[in-house]
């Protein structure tokens, strides 16, 4: 074992009860977390990670979904924690919802195959705000993209 690590994974115990979990709880999150991640730096990145998932846990199924996230290895944006946050975000890049009916004859695809002239057309602004927006094009039929600036 790493000099140190039994003191780290003390401390990381004595969190989790400060957060509110018994300390047969805490115990066994902290196990799971270093049966998975035993290597100093993943543990280190991880844990304080989980810690913070597991003190803004509402109650024992949120903890436990979170032990599930451990013992699996789930991380990042698919622990259950995000996954609220992940949809939302999915949904934000889906811009269907705001588009209403294609624009016909404005435009023409460039694909070889698809040469058809109706474009979903609707405006983003990636650049600073005192710059014009770019305005963004799909094609109806076959899905490529385009902008104009």
């Amino acid at each position: 074992m790493i000099p140190g690590m039994n003191k780290a994974r003390k401390l990381v115990v004595s969190t989790l009860i400060a957060g509110g979990l018994n300390k047969p709880s805490a115990e066994n999150y902290e196990k799971a977390i270093y049966m998975r991640y035993p290597d100093e730096e993943d543990y280190i990145s991880i844990v304080y990670d989980k810690i913070g998932q597991l003190r803004s846990a509402g109650d024992r199924v949120e903890r436990e979904k979170i032990l599930n996230d451990i013992k699996n290895k789930i991380e990042s944006w698919d622990a259950c924690v995000y996954v609220t946050s992940k949809e939302k975000y999915e949904a934000s890049l889906d811009t269907s919802k705001e588009r209403t009916k294609p624009i016909k004859g404005m435009y023409k695809c460039k694909e070889k195959e698809c040469g058809s002239d109706e474009f979903y057309v609707w405006q983003e602004q990636r650049r600073r705000s005192d710059e014009a927006a770019t305005i963004m094009r799909q094609c109806a039929k076959c899905g490529k993209r385009g902008k104009e600036n």
